[in-house]
């Protein structure tokens, strides 16, 4: 369900401005709680720390993080609706070829191949740009410090708490970019795949460990933080419990997205593995980015290509032996036509033999003859077989006879003989 709602407002974004932005527009979230987590470390350890006494460092601080989201925003498509869609060519290319208004099968093979590899590549470049746009908004604060005769020894914790913000911001941006292109990866891989068109498409940045680790971190990140907040200022509850509940959420969002991402590739690697089992292709377009997952998707490509073969290899087989007997039975068959024309002419030269030449006054004599053999030529069914009758009037010696033959003339032989 979380996963739906996800998406639903995901797909709204997309379709009303851009499909970058709507990707930026939740990494943003890391990078605001990456300034909340600044902001707890700074005032937590800054000595004499009130909005009173640093307000010009908080205005710095907030301003520069505010036009840091508009930067951010407009680099990866929010003027869009107005015709600028990116600052960048390949973040142009992306909306341009994932636009909601068109049909990516439009797009040429190598568009869309190129649009693939910048996705695989936006994840490391958000994170990226997260990096660049947080040390602007460190430099704001060494700028207030500088301009406003602030103590300079105050840096030091003012730089502890951007490296924990900038390392929410980046580890946010790259989970979040990776997780939600995903799907148009997978899109994009199957047109290709459709199309016969093949590459060799790269891993993202990090991995299973990298991106476990990246959420570990986070956790004891958080943990150090709350220590250090509560050790410094004990009394300040609210703020405690609003960053314990801000550190939830995150976490749990991440944690999900993480486990979400492992489950999806292992369904892919499931439903792959039971179309190839039943005669299919096991084509395997991964949902994951992750180097773990890739390495193996390139050895079951592998595999199904060799059973591929093997397969091709056994049809030929089944093929060139089905060839052979249709050969073979059509020679039966010619044969066979050719044995019945034989026993067809035999059983006309046989049957003239086997007369009944009485009149019938004195004795009545009847044939019941059942042959062996039966066959049927050009639609004539008919028989064959060495069983004779034969019977004939004949006078002796003044007198009148009725003379019957039954008899077996060797009707294997005769049959061997044709």
């Amino acid at each position: 369900m979380t996963q739906r709602y996800f998406y639903r407002l995901f797909e709204t974004i997309h379709k009303k401005i851009s499909y970058t932005f709507s990707i930026v527009a939740f990494s943003l979230v890391g990078g605001w709680f990456g300034a909340v987590y600044a902001f707890f470390f700074g005032s937590a350890t800054i000595p004499m720390f009130s909005l009173q006494t640093h307000y010009i460092v908080v205005i710095f601080f907030l301003f520069a993080t505010v036009l840091v989201t508009v930067l951010h925003g407009i680099q990866y498509g929010l003027l869009t609706p107005i015709g600028i869609s990116g600052i960048e060519a390949h973040i142009k290319r992306i909306n341009r070829v994932l636009n909601p208004s068109h049909s990516v099968r439009r797009n040429s093979s190598e568009e869309l191949e190129k649009a693939l590899f910048d996705l695989i590549k936006l994840p490391t470049h958000n994170m990226i740009s997260a990096f660049c746009y947080g040390f602007f908004v460190f430099l704001s604060s060494v700028f207030a410090y500088l301009a406003f005769g602030y103590d300079l020894k105050e840096l030091w914790y003012i730089f502890l708490g951007w490296l924990a913000a900038v390392f929410v911001y980046c580890g946010f941006s790259y989970i979040i970019t990776d997780y939600i292109t995903g799907p148009k990866r997978v899109m994009l891989k199957k047109v290709l795949l459709s199309r016969s068109y093949s590459s060799n498409f790269p891993s993202g940045f990090l991995g299973l460990k990298g991106k476990f680790g990246f959420l570990l971190s986070l956790v004891l990140l958080s943990l150090t933080i709350l220590a250090v907040y509560v050790g410094l200022k004990p009394n300040s509850y609210l703020e405690i419990i609003f960053f314990i509940g801000l550190t939830f959420f995150a976490a749990t969002i991440l944690i999900i997205l993480y486990f979400q991402s492992i489950s999806t590739t292992l369904e892919q690697i499931g439903k792959s593995a039971n179309d190839l089992a039943a005669g299919g292709p096991g084509k395997l377009p991964l949902v994951s980015n992750d180097r773990e997952f890739l390495g193996f998707a390139r050895d079951f490509a592998k595999a199904t290509g060799e059973i591929g073969r093997i397969r091709e290899h056994l049809q030929s087989l089944v093929e060139e032996k089905t060839s052979e007997l249709r050969e073979t039975l059509r020679t039966v068959e010619e044969l066979k036509k050719q044995q019945d024309g034989d026993y067809f002419l035999t059983s006309l030269l046989i049957k003239p033999l086997g007369i009944n030449r009485t009149s019938g006054r004195k004795v009545k004599v009847d044939f019941l003859i059942k042959q062996k053999k039966n066959f049927v030529f050009k639609g004539k069914e008919s028989e064959i077989g060495g069983d004779i009758c034969i019977a004939q009037e004949i006078s002796l010696r003044g007198k009148d006879y009725t003379v019957f033959l039954n008899a077996d003339a060797m009707g294997k032989s005769l049959l061997h003989l044709l």
